[in-house]
C-alpha cells in the first residue's frame, strides 16, 4: 500500500505578518507548549525515559547493524531483550542485599540515634566563626524528622506498592516507546531534514546536530559515570568494613548528578556511620571516620581527573554554578529524572541562546561569520546523505 503524503489537500496562504509579529507568534506557541508539557509532566516521563534509553543505546544500535548488516529491527530488539536481561539480573542479585541492608538500618536506626546523642552530650555546644550552635537542639530536631519520616513511611504501604506497579508500567511503556525511537531514527533524521526550510536548512541543520551531540554525548556519559562511581564506591566501602556499603554506594551514585554538592551530600552519612558503627578492623570512631571520608576525597579527585576528562569530556560546557541550578531545578520540577536531565537541558538552552542572540544582534556580534562553536565541524547526522544504518533501516 503507498504511503500517503501528510500534506494538506490545499495550499493555505501565508499570513501578511511582519518580523516581529511572527516572532511574536513563535513566541506565544512555545509559551503554550511548555505550559502544556508542564501539566502533563507524569505523563511524559515514560517518553523522555525512552528517550534517554535511545541516546545511550543509539551507538551500540549502529555498531552492531554496520557490522553484521542485520535488520535495524531485531539489532534493536536484541539490545533492549539484553537491557532487560541485565537489569533483571543485577535486581535478582543486588535486591536481596539491598533490602537485607535497608531493613537491618531501619532497625539499628534508634541505637544510631542514641549513640548520635551520647557522643553529642559529651559537648552540648559548638562554636563556628563567632557563633555559638546547640547541638543538643540539632539533635533533638533530627529525632523528630527521622521518627515522622518512619510513621509516615509506615502508612504508605498500600501507596507503595500502587507506585511499584505504576512504574512497572511506565518502564514497559518507556521500552516500547524506546523501541520505536531506535528502529525509526532514519525516518525521523528525514522528517526533520524535509520540515526545514530550504534556506536555513544548512544552519539550523548545524544547530540541531550540535544540540544532538551534547545531548547524547552528555546523558551517555552520565550513565557510565553513575555506574562507575556506584561501583568503586561499593568496593571501597565493602573493603573498608563499612555497614551498609551497597545503600550507601547507590546513594553515591544517584547524587552524582548534582555538581559539586552530590559527592559531600553522599559522604556525610558514610562518615556519620563510620563514626558511630565499630570498625572491623579496631581503629578509634574518629580514625575510621577520617579513613572514609578520606577515601571519598580520593574517590572525588580521581573522578575530576581520570573519569570525568575521559568520560564526559568538554560535553558540557557550563559554570559549576549554572550546572548546580541546573541540577537543583531539575530535582525540583521533575525529581531524579529532572535532576539527571537538568544539567544537559541548560546546556542546551545555553546554545539556543546564543543562537538567537547572534541572530538577532548582528551588530554586537563578532564581525566574522556566526558559527557557535564547534559546529561546522560537526559530522552532521541528522542531515547527511543515508548511510549504512538507513539502508539496513530500509
Amino acid at each position: 500500500m503507498p504511503r500517503r503524503n501528510p500534506t494538506l489537500p490545499f495550499e493555505p496562504a501565508p499570513w501578511p505578518l511582519g518580523a516581529g509579529a511572527r516572532l511574536a507568534v513563535v513566541g506565544v506557541v512555545l509559551a503554550c507548549t511548555a505550559f502544556l508539557l508542564s501539566a502533563l509532566r507524569d505523563v511524559l516521563t515514560p517518553f523522555i525515559v525512552a528517550v534517554v534509553l535511545a541516546y545511550v543505546l543509539r551507538p551500540i544500535v549502529g555498531t552492531i547493524c554496520r557490522r553484521t548488516r542485520w535488520p535495524r529491527s531485531l539489532v534493536t530488539l536484541l539490545v533492549l531483550a539484553a537491557l532487560v536481561a541485565l537489569i533483571a539480573g543485577l535486581v535478582v542479585l543486588l535486591l536481596p542485599a539491598f533490602a537485607r541492608e535497608t531493613r537491618a538500618f531501619s532497625t539499628a536506626l534508634p541505637r544510631l540515634l542514641f549513640n548520635l546523642r551520647a557522643a553529642i552530650a559529651a559537648r552540648r555546644t559548638v562554636s563556628v566563626v563567632g557563633v555559638t550552635v546547640d547541638l543538643n537542639a540539632l539533635a533533638d530536631e533530627a529525632t523528630r524528622a527521622l521518627v515522622a519520616g518512619g510513621r509516615e513511611a509506615s502508612v504508605r504501604i498500600v501507596g507503595t506498592v500502587v507506585n511499584t506497579v505504576e512504574t512497572i508500567l511506565k518502564s514497559v511503556l518507556a521500552l516500547v516507546i524506546a523501541f520505536y525511537l531506535l528502529v525509526d531514527f532514519a525516518r525521523f533524521r528525514k522528517a526533520v531534514r524535509s520540515a526545514l526550510p530550504p534556506g536555513p536548512r544548512h544552519e539550523l541543520g548545524a544547530l540541531v546536530n550540535e544540540v544532538d551531540r551534547v545531548l547524547g554525548q552528555f546523558l551517555r556519559a552520565e550513565v557510565i559515570l553513575v555506574i562507575i562511581m556506584t561501583s568503586a564506591t561499593w568496593v571501597a566501602l565493602t573493603v573498608l568494613g563499612v555497614r551498609y556499603a551497597l545503600v550507601l554506594a547507590l546513594l553515591a551514585g544517584v547524587l552524582e548528578l548534582i555538581p559539586f554538592v552530590g559527592p559531600v551530600l553522599a559522604a556525610t552519612p558514610a562518615v556519620i556511620l563510620a563514626f558511630l558503627l565499630p570498625s572491623p578492623f579496631g581503629w578509634a570512631p574518629l580514625v575510621n571516620a577520617g579513613v572514609v571520608a578520606a577515601t571519598y576525597f580520593v574517590l572525588r579527585h580521581a573522578e575530576d581527573y581520570f573519569v570525568i576528562p575521559q568520560v564526559i569530556g568538554r560535553a558540557v560546557e557550563l559554570h559549576p554554578l549554572v550546572a548546580m541550578f541546573a541540577a537543583f531545578a531539575g530535582l525540583r520540577l521533575g525529581g531524579i529524572l529532572g535532576m539527571f536531565l537538568g544539567v544537559p537541558l541548560a546546556a542546551v538552552t545555553r546554545l539556543l541562546l546564543v543562537y538567537l542572540y547572534r541572530k538577532l544582534i548582528p551588530a554586537w556580534s563578532d564581525p566574522a561569520p556566526a558559527r557557535i562553536g564547534p559546529l561546522p565541524a560537526v559530522r552532521s547526522e541528522l542531515f547527511d546523505v543515508p548511510d549504512v544504518e538507513d539502508e539496513v533501516a530500509s
